[in-house]
């Protein structure tokens, strides 16, 4: 319990957990003013009986008022009283609630930008599903223990305060009723508390599963359309669905069991304690008055109790969850520190040459290392248009990413004009244009996606319309109503294939790159399509260096240099001619893929 509470408290930062220290100044005054309230009831009690004001402390030092108005005053300043206590703990609670929200709130804003800035092998690692679990309910879920530990907090000093009245007043009773509760509360907690975790491990284990399902159907759903396998998804949803279900039912059933018990409890020890004082108390309206006090402190101990063991175990019950995002949250921080901030400030001219300098990467898989690269070197030319094939797996896409710096080399630099790129690899990145296979397009307008990742008010109107131009896209726009305000649907749903591929084009020149990277960007497109894109890309090779990784060699076969890639190594380099002919493994891979005989753009 302390365990998951040190974590919890880890979510939030230095001068948080000073606020969360000084909360518990109003909660102590909560305390004290039910103190007062559930003190209030017996003389409040003692007079309504008529007891002489001499017999006992409560009443000695009362006015001499008859006994009505007595009972009136004392009536509307237990009201009074009882009132302001609740309307206090009411404020309290709007305390703990605002400060919880606040820093859920802040505390999703710092995972989102841990996730989203931590490297692409993480992501690579990582499901989807995992993360969107994690940052919608899960930071919730996790942030509701700590809202939960503040108010089992309270509840805990309010029910100290209780029991203290009462055992000064009747010490045996109360600690015999004591006693039972505590014991009652620790066995429901050990062993409810173990199945809790355990089913709340599995069931944060099946929520992410019910997302993977959903991204799986919806992200795919033209293809579950055409092979009429929606039956199947509709399964996998079912069956995680209906476990999580079972899972939720058995933690819901076993958290609202605390509260029969402890009423249950309750009412057996009012009846046992009316009966010892009937049996130790000689004066019957001593016996009443005291009953009623402690019939007034079972009122407000009963839903404490509840709230106190029921908290307990939902704590432990979100172990596995805020395990997960404690885990996260360090190693977020740990590879922050290791690689440093990246440097935002302008990178150096670039005017002759990228170099790959003995570069190693390797990346983990199931809990082992794979070498892609081992020595590996390579130096690209500006101002020119390099193609980079070889068969699938020999490293092709990963030397793009570490030229992107989206990747780290395990062992070597990247090197621009002979300086390492590591202390500006932010301002690399900005003279990088990048058009991946699979065009991500948002549900938003055509503009937006250009200026994709820019404020409205910050949109280069100018810049919108020479990418437009550029990336050959102006007679697509001319044909639309609203023009580049047209909505493309989500994922570009409303796109054909070629046009999405423009659109990418049209993003990565939008910031007026230097460097164009084009990652198997025609791969998945018709061939009249492709050769229309392939003659785009020659005409930016023109004024910008340009670097393709392809496997249809029609796409780089005009490149003024090709790298021919194998098994993590340069098995060949020079011109299509040149490779055709002079280099036979190249000859037999352009055979294989049959399309060296097919036509191509002319590039620089």
């Amino acid at each position: 319990m302390l365990k998951i509470a040190r974590k919890l408290l880890a979510f939030l930062e230095r001068r948080d957990q000073i606020v969360l220290a000084a909360l518990m100044i109003p909660m102590l005054f909560a305390s004290a003013l039910e103190i007062l309230s559930i003190g209030a009831v017996l003389p409040l009690a003692q007079i309504a009986l008529g007891e002489s004001k001499e017999e006992h402390f409560f009443t000695a030092y009362l006015p001499n008022w008859a006994q009505s108005d007595l009972i009136v005053f004392f009536a509307i300043g237990f009201a009074a009283l009882f009132i302001g206590k609740n309307l206090f703990i009411l404020f309290v609670t709007y305390l703990i609630s605002r400060f919880t929200l606040t820093r859920q709130a802040a505390f999703q804003q710092r995972m989102f930008r841990l996730y989203i800035n931590r490297g692409y092998e993480f992501h690579l690692q990582r499901n989807t599903a995992e993360l969107i679990r994690d940052l919608s309910n899960g930071i919730g879920t996790a942030f509701e223990g700590i809202r939960l530990s503040m108010v089992l907090t309270m509840d805990m000093l309010l029910a100290i305060a209780s029991c203290t009245l009462l055992l000064v007043l009747e010490p045996v009773v109360t600690l015999i009723i004591t006693a039972a509760l505590v014991t009652l509360a620790f066995s429901f907690y050990f062993i409810f508390a173990p199945l809790l975790q355990k089913w709340g491990r599995a069931a944060y284990g099946v929520e992410a599963g019910v997302i993977r399902v959903i991204n799986h159907a919806f992200g795919a759903v033209k293809t579950i359309k055409v092979q009429n396998c929606e039956d199947y998804f509709f399964k996998e949803f079912r069956e995680q669905t209906n476990h999580f279900a079972v899972l939720m039912t058995r933690s819901v059933t076993a958290n609202q069991s605390p509260r029969f018990a402890i009423e249950t409890l309750v009412v057996i020890g009012l009846l046992t304690a009316f009966a010892v004082l009937f049996n130790t108390q000689s004066n019957f309206d001593d016996v009443i008055a005291k009953a009623s006090l402690f019939g007034m402190a079972a009122l407000r101990l009963m839903p404490s109790m509840n709230r106190i063991l029921s908290g307990l175990v939902e704590i432990r019950h979100r172990t596995a969850l805020v395990e997960s995002i404690y885990t996260d949250m360090l190693d977020a921080n740990i590879e922050v520190t290791q690689r440093g901030a990246e440097s935002k400030s302008v990178a150096p001219p670039f005017n002759h040459e990228i170099t790959l300098s003995d570069v190693d990467f390797e990346y983990a898989a199931n809990g082992n290392n794979i070498r892609v690269l081992q020595g590996f070197n390579l130096s690209l030319q500006k101002g020119k248009s390099v193609g980079i094939v070889g068969p699938s797996g020999g490293g092709k896409s990963t030397i793009i990413d570490l030229i992107s710096c989206i990747l780290r080399p395990t062992r070597g630099q990247l090197l621009i004009d002979g300086a390492d790129v590591t202390p500006f690899i932010a301002g690399w990145r900005e003279k990088i244009g990048y058009v991946p296979q699979h065009i991500y397009l948002t549900d938003d307008t055509l503009r937006r996606n250009i200026a994709f990742g820019i404020d409205d008010g910050k949109i280069d109107e100018a810049r919108v319309t020479t990418a437009v131009q550029m990336a050959g896209l102006e007679t697509f726009v001319a044909t639309l109503k609203q023009g580049l305000d047209t909505t493309v649907g989500e994922g570009g749903a409303r796109l054909s294939g070629g046009q999405r591929q423009r659109i990418g084009i049209a993003r990565a020149l939008y910031r007026d790159p230097e460097v164009l990277i084009f990652d198997e960007a025609t791969s998945s497109l018709d061939n009249e399509t492709e050769q229309a894109i392939s003659e785009a890309i020659g005409h930016l090779s023109q004024s910008k260096t340009v670097i393709i990784v392809a496997h249809r060699l029609s796409t780089v076969k005009a490149c003024s240099r090709l790298i021919f890639i194998r098994e993590g190594a340069i098995a060949g380099e020079g011109t299509w001619d040149q490779l055709i002919t002079e280099n036979a493994d190249f000859e037999k891979f352009a055979t294989t893929e049959n399309f060296h005989t097919l036509p191509g753009s002319h590039f620089n």
